[in-house]
């Protein structure tokens, strides 16, 4: 956007935006926003969005492309067709018909962005026939419709599922879903822990909401059999309960985990001794450090001393690879997050993580941290103000 904003002209950025739209740039798809708003407000900014619009609705109506990423395509030309009458919008429709059947799925939130209430209808009555394998999507459709039209849209809901069985029916399912949910949280929801001991026993994680709901005195028990485990297809699943809450007894007796040549132990086993605060877990990060190993970032987790932080600047000056780069920088927002770090000692860190980290979520936590401690330089703000993240732009465009 400022390459547009200061050299003017689609050429300079032509190559690129197609190739944004086309594929999913983002690190983490599953969690981080998704892209189709910061990729049309740079169409629109462009001043070619009717040329744009006719390229990329080429690659819907023609032969598919694994390559092609089809339902943020979709999303990028609904938003843009919603917007601008002058684009065409029933070419946009008749694409979606000859979709996928998995596309036509994917495609249902941004074909409601588009025409509101009638295409939740019409996705609806795609839905009810495959509820129990896809009607998870129903609560994000009635989100965007909501985005939509406001909150009122849901008193037209209501007097609309009398006359319409698959919208009543999309609506119950939904409903039945959000009540499990609320059930599963229950406080006071009762739980079998020699079934979870057992499951655990044989190196699965149990299912359900017990992990918040066990006493002292079964967390000890479930330490005990930690402890007793011998082979790495076992002790996965304790590691991962005490990567969230300290191991209660001497962290020693996890250190042989931390050498695992299981790298998921190993992770699982570094990050429960990070929760923990012991000479012997500080001395291993300091190790691991000098010895430039990023793992020894997330063992200063409950170890950090004042300086710690110079220690790491090295490593996120030059990270070997995208996922070590993402890895690094998660590790670093925990540390500043769990500690009492200054401002000063803080704030390099964070422009290092800003400027290395592959995702958007991490990028937008580091800039979160440094508004809040008026530390943010004038060349960041107005990068943020175009970020791919909207949470990140609402920083700066409040």
């Amino acid at each position: 956007m400022i390459i547009l904003k200061q050299a003017g002209g689609l050429e300079n950025i032509r190559e690129a935006l197609l190739n944004a739209c086309l594929c999913n740039l983002a690190y983490d798809r599953q969690c981080e926003s998704e892209r189709s708003e910061y990729l049309a407000r740079l169409i629109v900014e462009t001043g070619n969005r009717a040329e744009l619009f006719s390229v990329l609705i080429k690659y819907l109506e023609g032969t598919p492309d694994e390559e092609v990423e089809i339902p943020q395509i979709f999303a990028v030309l609904a938003r843009l067709a919603g917007t601008y009458s002058d684009l065409d919008a029933p070419a946009l429709r008749r694409a979606f018909s000859v979709l996928s059947a998995e596309d036509q799925l994917d495609c249902m939130d941004a074909l409601i962005r588009l025409d509101g209430l009638p295409a939740l209808l019409q996705c609806a009555e795609r839905l009810i026939p495959q509820l129990s394998d896809e009607g998870w999507r129903g609560g994000g459709l009635f989100e965007v419709l909501r985005e939509r039209d406001g909150a009122g849209v849901d008193q037209v809901l209501l007097a609309l599922r009398a006359t319409h069985p698959s919208l009543d029916q999309l609506m119950s399912h939904v409903e039945a879903f959000d009540a499990d949910m609320q059930k599963s949280s229950a406080p006071g929801e009762a739980y079998d822990f020699s079934d979870i001991r057992a499951t655990l026993r044989r190196g699965k994680r149990p299912s359900g909401s017990w992990l918040w709901k066990l006493t002292e005195e079964h967390w000890a028990l479930i330490a005990e059999d930690l402890v007793a485990q011998i082979d790495d297809a076992h002790v996965l699943p304790y590691l991962r309960l005490f990567a969230r809450r300290p191991f209660p007894h001497d962290p020693q007796r996890l250190v042989r985990w931390a050498h695992s040549h299981d790298r998921r132990v190993s992770w699982a086993a570094i990050r429960a001794l990070g929760r923990v605060k012991a000479p012997v877990v500080r001395s291993m990060a300091l190790q691991r450090l000098e010895a430039g190993d990023e793992s020894g970032v997330r063992l200063l987790l409950s170890n950090y001393t004042p300086g710690d932080l110079a220690r790491i600047e090295p490593l996120l000056r030059a990270p070997s690879g995208e996922d070590q780069a993402h890895d690094l920088g998660l590790a670093v927002l925990g540390l500043i997050s769990e500690n009492d770090i200054s401002v000063e000692e803080s704030r390099e860190p964070l422009l290092l993580v800003y400027a290395c980290t592959p995702c958007s979520m991490c990028r937008g936590d580091a800039v979160s941290r440094l508004a809040k401690a008026d530390q943010v330089p004038v060349w960041m703000a107005e990068e943020c103000r175009f970020d791919a993240d909207p949470d990140t732009v609402k920083l700066f465009n409040a």
